[in-house]
């Protein structure tokens, strides 16, 4: 499984990315261009995007991938304090994406 990971905080994509090596093919981006790029040039699984990116929204960016050459699914995710829940939880599945909460430091 190939998946492409979103998130503007480059020390918790590392984290990731130590956590889970050998387990699945993962490249981690922190923008949403870069994220664009690596979507044209490769094909990916799932695709899973924090509501920041460097350069935008990953709310924006899931709602640039609904037209895809092969199937992918696309997950967000976002910090409670960050947005109003109901609020991005509808932003989400406006998007087609499926939501998953993080909980509250």
């Amino acid at each position: 499984m190939r998946v492409l990971l979103v998130d503007h905080d480059s020390e918790a994509l590392e984290t990731i990315t130590r956590a889970i090596r050998g387990v699945l093919e993962l490249d981690c981006v922190t923008s949403k261009g870069d994220a664009l790029l690596l979507l044209r040039q490769n094909q990916y699984d799932v695709l899973i995007a924090c509501e920041r990116a460097v350069d935008g929204s990953g709310l924006d960016l899931l709602g640039r991938t609904t037209r895809t050459a092969t199937p992918l699914k696309r997950i967000f995710f976002w910090f409670r304090r960050a947005r109003d829940p109901l609020e991005a939880r509808a932003a989400v599945l406006a998007a087609g994406a499926r939501a998953a909460r993080t909980p509250s430091a």
